[in-house]
């Protein structure tokens, strides 16, 4: 029976740090994942550098999306 491979979806606005640890925490999972981020309209460059960390590593995907309106 072939391994379950888990979704992880973080939506990011100018998080900084704590983006880059929650991926490295999705990345380090003992079950096979596929990590998609959806940045929105960062200006902090986060979403950049995972991009050029993880550029070989597969299970990460990176969306960049215009601003969205979050509810208040």
């Amino acid at each position: 029976m072939p391994a379950t491979l888990t979704s992880i979806l973080i939506v990011a606005a100018d998080s900084g740090a704590p983006l880059r640890e929650c991926v490295a925490r999705a990345l380090a999972s003992s079950v096979p994942v596929e990590l998609i981020v959806i940045d929105n309209a960062s200006r902090d460059g986060v979403p950049q550098a995972l991009a050029r960390a993880y550029e070989h590593d597969e299970r990460l995907r990176d969306r960049r999306i215009g601003t969205l309106a979050f509810a208040s």
